[in-house]
């Protein structure tokens, strides 16, 4: 028997040999955080854990599955990604609220039955994300005893997820940011319902070709960088609009809040890193047109700091789009000018 010190809370043996637990062995009862990861496990402890646990970490270790009458529901925090998994685990516990399943890999979108409506966070890496969705910048204390980085983040990131299915797509009541970046997703579902009741969604780097027009986005945040984009037209825009890494080249009548902000990186700015004024433009706009109180907030956003047009309008096809609304062309800054109908 393992002399525990009495007061021990926090016990990290991760980058081990580790292949196994004692299924009789103990831990101090003041143990809430336990770090098992980057060992040689197979099979998922069943170890009697401390009523006190309430963080486990077994991501990097080849463990199959979760058992389905496991002892340790009172766990509410879970590393699980790099594992053998896959699929989303069918026996977590009712209270879960912290669960990360990176790189496992899924194919498929977890129904809402295969979701504990405790859940906050499903998570990949820790504060990647400024605004950029399986990350987010609503850092906040969780609920209970668990410490939750990043409340109501479901992070789904850097799977195989080829669609959002339409029918009964529904996510828990607490979350409201979902991560489904470094997918396979080719379209967004018709049903909007889910989108409405989020404050961001990340899809960045998948494979969509358009959003589909008057497409319902969440207000606060939405990064769909590095897809296949060729224009946004009639659509709601987020406060904050991730476009970059896209063809993209036509943008008629999109809305936006008031307090836009960003929404004018088209082209090499990043969420991770705020446009210098140093890069070179990759996109070229054949068509931008907004109405008049659209045109005066987004000039007015361009006017922050971070906030100067990084994309290159072609005044020519811009003119010739114009005269076909009767519209007028309005210059944006110095070097860009778009239609305002």
């Amino acid at each position: 028997m393992v002399p525990w010190p009495t007061s021990l809370t926090n016990f990290n043996l991760a980058q081990n040999k580790i292949n196994a637990l004692d299924a009789t062995g103990t831990f101090p009862a003041t143990l809430n955080f336990l770090d098992l990861s980057q060992n040689q496990l197979s099979v998922f402890p069943t170890t009697a854990w401390p009523d006190a646990l309430d963080t486990l970490h077994l991501h990097d270790n080849p463990i199959g599955a979760i058992p389905v009458d496991q002892p340790n529901s009172h766990i509410c925090t879970r590393h699980l990604g790099s594992t053998g998994f896959r699929a989303l685990p069918t026996s977590l516990p009712p209270n879960l609220q912290f669960i990360e399943l990176s790189k496992i890999p899924l194919n498929a979108f977890p129904r809402l039955n295969q979701q504990p409506q405790t859940i906050e966070d499903m998570y990949e890496r820790l504060l990647k994300y400024i605004v950029h969705g399986f990350d987010s910048d609503l850092s906040t204390t969780g609920l209970h005893r668990c410490l939750i980085p990043l409340r109501g983040l479901k992070n789904l990131g850097r799977n195989a997820i080829t669609a959002i299915p339409d029918d009964d797509f529904a996510v828990p009541k607490f979350t409201t940011n979902i991560n489904l970046g470094n997918n396979r997703i080719a379209r967004l579902p018709a049903n909007s319902s889910w989108r409405r009741s989020l404050a961001s969604l990340d899809l960045s780097n998948n494979q969509l070709e358009n959003i589909l027009k008057g497409t319902k986005l969440p207000r606060r945040s939405v990064t769909v960088e590095g897809n296949n984009i060729t224009a946004l037209v009639d659509l709601a825009l987020s406060q904050l609009f991730f476009v970059d890494k896209n063809p993209l080249q036509v943008i008629p009548n999109v809305t936006f809040p008031e307090d836009v902000y960003l929404y004018v990186c088209l082209s090499t700015c990043s969420s991770r890193d705020p446009p210098t004024g140093a890069q070179t433009p990759q996109v070229e706009l054949t068509e931008f047109t907004l109405r008049s109180g659209m045109f005066s907030s987004l000039k007015r956003s361009t006017q922050a700091e971070f906030g100067h047009p990084n994309f290159r309008a072609n005044a020519q096809s811009i003119q010739i789009s114009c005269d076909s609304r009767n519209g007028k062309v309005n210059p944006l800054s110095p070097t860009i000018s778009i239609c305002v109908a």
